[in-house]
């Protein structure tokens, strides 16, 4: 009798059942034959009956006998050919778990832009000293342009109008040897995780005036600025060479809308025994030049600058005192007024966030 298993062999590779397995099967069918059996075949861990009764009646039909029994057997070959090809089939690809998809990078305008009554420019990364404080540039120049003082809140007699940008320029103080050191903490660039937001006020005089606001994901940011604005060599070093770099390149810059000024950090620092509610205040005491304009020669004429800092936002706005004849402009108690109020607005921004 021929083996039926050998349609499980495929080449170079053993398919069929175990031979053992295979040749008492084999014992099995060819008894059968012969006379009534019951064939038992371990397939796993079931047993699969070839045959269960055989009729007595149907003893002196071999052949009609031997029917069911091949039958049978024919379906033990497909059973275990089937589970043979199942171990034999390569398995599913397994789809990597889905990750979750990650958020697009924010692009933050870092070119300074004008907006009335004031404007926003942010940058990216952490600067020196900062914490890992989540950096959100919507919501933090959300809090510095409520920073910013109104006209009424300001000072009497003045408006709030949109002129020209108010900036720290990274690109140019980098061309200043004494500005190497500050680089980081005072000026602007696509690297320094920061919003700032300024106001130009009117005066009649008339006069333009500025207030500067940055806002930074830390304190300890926020403190590394006021530190080195209030470091004495920041002046002298660094700040006038870059107002006359600045006027090297553009000219009379004060007076041209597309170049932007900086905010008011010249002066003689002075004391002060008020903090206003501030966590730290510096002021300076500055002398315009003179200067002429359709009205004929003006100046000098004496200006207060404060630089404030309230957690982790720093305000720098000026005030002008006298003019050129000597006529007082805006008075100490109103600036300090004024002061006062951005300390105060300053802390309920960042302590409630505006939305």
């Amino acid at each position: 009798m021929s083996d039926p298993f050998e349609i499980l062999n495929v080449a170079h590779r053993r398919v069929e059942p175990d031979s053992a397995f295979r040749a008492s099967l084999m014992d099995a069918l060819s008894d059968a034959f012969d006379e009534e059996a019951e064939i038992v075949a371990p397939i796993g861990t079931g047993v699969v009956a070839l045959v269960d009764h055989v009729e007595a009646s149907m003893v002196e039909h071999r052949r009609r006998r031997a029917l069911p029994l091949l039958v049978a057997a024919a379906a033990v070959i497909v059973a275990v050919g089937s589970i043979v090809l199942v171990r034999l089939r390569p398995a599913e690809p397994v789809e990597p778990a889905t990750q979750p998809r990650q958020p697009a990078a924010t692009t933050v305008p870092t070119a300074p832009t004008s907006a009335s009554p004031s404007s926003t420019t942010t940058s990216t990364t952490s600067p020196p000293g900062a914490t890992s404080v989540p950096f959100d540039p919507v919501g933090d120049a959300t809090i510095a342009e409520s920073i910013l003082l109104e006209a009424e809140e300001y000072a009497p007699n003045v408006d709030v109008i949109d002129n020209k940008d108010v900036v720290l320029d990274r690109t140019l103080a980098a061309d200043i040897p004494g500005c190497a050191v500050f680089l980081d903490t005072v000026f602007e660039s696509p690297d320094r995780q920061a919003v700032t937001s300024w106001r130009t006020f009117y005066s009649p005089l008339p006069a333009l005036l500025f207030e500067y606001v940055v806002v930074f994901p830390s304190e300890q940011a926020a403190q590394a600025m006021f530190d080195s604005l209030a470091e004495p060599t920041f002046g002298d070093a660094c700040f006038q060479p870059y107002l006359d770099l600045l006027a090297e390149r553009h000219g009379d810059f004060c007076c041209d809308v597309e170049v932007a000024i900086p905010p008011p950090l010249k002066g003689k620092p002075i004391d002060s025994a008020e903090s206003f509610g501030a966590d730290e205040i510096a002021f300076r005491l500055a002398q315009g030049e003179y200067y002429t304009n359709s009205d004929g020669l003006h100046g000098p004429e004496d200006f207060l600058e404060a630089t404030v800092r309230v957690g982790r936002a720093v305000v720098i706005v000026e005030a002008i005192t006298t003019d050129q004849s000597g006529n007082t402009v805006i008075d100490e108690d109103q600036f300090h007024a004024a002061i006062a109020t951005s300390v105060t607005k300053a802390r309920a921004a960042l302590e409630d966030p505006p939305t």
